[in-house]
């Protein structure tokens, strides 16, 4: 009966071919795509509520500058009415251009959050329900070249970012998007590669959006600073295409009417009112004057609301600085006043001082990581040492080897003193001979390669079902090399244990037809978990993994450690068992299960580096003990994003103002630092 309930039931249970179980799954999909994407517009703006942003108006770039079929659509438009503008568009293609800090990733929101009202509130007919989802274009990598392959990766990364940021099913993100349903609204195709990267990987993007997908292209909008387009448009490489059948829209600076208007909407309250009055009254009085001109950046005006939103501030303080300082004092003034309205998860705040000091560290380390040839914008933790030392991180590696070596000889020294009280003389050197291949290969890989072999699980990928195929197929080969791998390891230590002295060959043949048996069981057992967890990493790599917030790539990190700490520890507790040395099997289990794992999860690569680095910087206070909390904290306050695994500031001109400015900047001898774009871009924030 139960047998014939559970196949009733995969029966019963609705497929996503069916036409009304998709409408109403891709509804359900809207629903968490606008509650989520109107709390990151929300955070973006520092506003609650329902928060408005400035009023952006758009238009055409001039005929002359485009070389590309257009989509349609009016020649000018505004944020209010973005949606309406992309309703008349033929094939809802659209790219947003702009300078750094212009305000494109708020008029994607925005665009994102009307298309899924509009959707919400149309019925239930029974048309396509379309699903317009951002995504940050800088997380997605491939290994693809071909344009075809690099447009089958770019719907498996939307796949799998339905099923492991709104938790889809993998086969009903699989069905919305190969009939079409979405509307990919891909975020930040300009911060892809270094600018004196022709072409790269945003290239090979707008080369694979430019194949069509059924008898059509698909709808698609992509947000890039006018200067990167116009570089990756005008590369005069033959491979070099813009996005066809698109068209481009430009923001425009925001004009003195609509500053003022954002700043009234912001601040309705008539004391606050009265405290923005004096600018409020410049900018009407001077729309094309200096400070005008300032604030009609809409990175500028928000950070400048950011600054003054305290009721005890005065924003006149603007009215007299001359443009360059004006830059300089918004920048300056920013995170104190991040501080002042941001508390800790547990209710305390940090010291104003302290988090410019730790931030400033950050951005230092991100200036010199540029100056090796590396990313300036991505943050990664095991990554910190590589700032550290002249010449940079030599001494750090030396260490960290050393590190390497007493964090996995100390434990292991406890346990070979334990075996030499009840094993024999060919135990003790067996396991120290094994134990010196390990430690040896630890300091290696912490000397010569650190970093490069980490590995982190994500146990969400579990929920798609290209990663369960390749799951089934790593446990089907664990099946079978188990017993392979647990016999090469397993047969020298079982014919050596409890032996002071050398058996007669048959006593040894029958001894390892026994180690034989014991290794085929216990590779059925282990074989399989190894299987696994080796299929899980190679999920996480294989598809495009990111990261919620700047602490989970380091909790990845240590869970893969101990994923594979605990099949390690088994095998490890079997061989005890096998050679008689039960006390051990509890030791080993305590020991060389974590620290065998330590090792193979490529822990030992990173975690002594970040140790030593933080350590290094804590001494001087230039970063936090808890830097995860202090990272996550700066993520929810605005200051940070994610970009895949790394943590990005989320504005270029704050990381280029902290990279630039010294200890007597931050305690009162300003100098002026004007707003500027370093070599891999501008502002982050679109």
């Amino acid at each position: 009966m139960g047998l014939a309930l559970t196949v009733y039931g995969l029966r019963a249970r609705p497929r996503v071919d069916d036409p009304a179980y998709l409408r109403q799954q891709a509804r359900n999909l809207v629903t968490a795509i606008a509650t989520t994407e109107a709390g990151a517009l929300a955070q973006l703006l520092g506003d609650t509520g329902e928060p408005r942003p400035a009023d952006l108006a758009y238009t055409k770039p001039p005929s002359q500058a485009i070389r590309w079929r257009s989509d349609g659509g009016p020649d000018t438009g505004s944020l209010s009415t973005v949606a309406e503008y992309y309703g008349l568009l033929n094939r809802g293609r659209l790219v947003v251009l702009g300078e750094a800090g212009a305000g494109k990733t708020v008029l994607v929101l925005r665009l994102l959050l009307d298309l899924a009202a509009a959707t919400l509130d149309s019925g239930h007919d029974d048309s396509a329900v379309k699903v317009p989802v951002r995504l940050s274009l800088p997380t997605f990598r491939t290994k693809e070249t071909v344009n075809g392959e690099v447009r089958k990766e770019l719907d498996k990364w939307i796949i799998a970012h339905f099923v492991k940021i709104y938790n889809a099913d993998s086969a009903t993100a699989a069905a919305l998007v190969r009939k079409g349903w979405v509307i990919p609204i891909l975020d930040g195709l300009d911060e892809m590669d270094p600018e004196d990267d022709q072409t790269g990987r945003s290239g090979q993007v707008l080369a694979a959006l430019n194949i069509a997908v059924g008898p059509s292209l698909p709808p698609v909008v992509v947000t890039c600073r006018t200067a990167r387009y116009s570089q990756l448009v005008d590369t005069g490489l033959s491979d070099a295409k813009p996005l066809e059948d698109a068209t481009a829209i430009t923001l425009q600076p925001l004009s003195a009417n609509e500053i003022v208007d954002w700043i009234e909407y912001r601040f309705p309250h008539d004391a606050d009112r009265a405290r923005w009055r004096a600018v409020t009254s410049n900018i009407r009085s001077h729309p094309i004057g200096r400070l005008s001109r300032s604030l009609s950046s809409p990175l500028r005006l928000y950070l400048a609301v950011t600054v003054y939103r305290d009721p005890a501030s005065r924003p006149k303080t603007l009215c007299d600085l001359r443009r360059r300082d004006l830059d300089h004092h918004i920048l300056r003034q920013l995170l104190p006043a991040v501080v002042e309205h941001r508390s800790r998860p547990n209710g305390d705040r940090y010291a104003a001082e302290d988090v410019v000091r730790w931030f400033r560290t950050i951005a230092s380390h991100l200036a010199i990581m540029g100056r090796q040839g590396r990313s300036s914008t991505d943050f990664q933790i095991e990554d910190l040492w590589r700032s550290i030392g002249n010449p940079p991180g030599w001494k750090i590696r030396i260490r960290a080897a050393v590190l390497a070596v007493l964090m996995l000889a100390l434990p292991w020294a406890l346990t070979d003193i334990l075996l030499s009280v009840q094993a024999a003389r060919l135990d003790i050197i067996a396991a120290v001979i094994l134990q010196s291949l390990v430690i040896a290969y630890g300091a290696t890989l912490a000397f010569f390669a650190p970093g490069r072999f980490l590995i982190r699980v994500d146990l969400s990928q579990l929920r798609t079902r290209q990663t369960r195929v390749r799951l089934w197929r790593n446990v089907k080969e664990g099946l079978l090399a188990g017993p392979f791998i647990c016999a090469i390891l397993l047969v020298p230590v079982l014919l050596a244990a409890n032996k002071k002295d050398m058996p007669s060959l048959k006593i040894m043949l029958v001894e390892a037809l026994a180690a034989v048996v014991v290794s085929i069981v216990g590779g059925v057992i282990i074989g399989p978990v190894l299987g696994l967890i080796a299929g899980l990493a190679a999920s996480m790599k294989a598809i495009h993994g990111s990261a919620g917030t700047p602490s989970e790539p380091y909790r990845q990190a240590v869970r893969t450690m101990i994923l594979f700490a605990i099949p390690i520890g088994f095998y490890v507790v079997i061989v005890d068992i096998a050679a008689n040395h039960y006390a051990m099997a509890i030791v080993d289990a305590l020991i060389a299960g974590p620290t065998l794992g330590f090792v193979a999860s490529g822990a030992v690569g990173w975690y002594p580096h970040y140790l030593l680095a933080l350590i290094n910087k804590r001494r001087t206070n230039d970063l936090p003990r808890a830097l995860m909390d202090f990272l996550d904290w700066g993520y929810a306050a605005g200051l940070l994003r994610m970009s895949g695994f790394a943590t990005q500031f989320r504005h270029r001109e704050l990381q280029s103002y902290l990279a630039s400015e010294t200890d007597e900047t931050v305690t009162g001898q300003a100098r002026v630092v004007p707003l500027t774009a370093d070599r891999r871009g501008g502002s982050q924030d679109g």
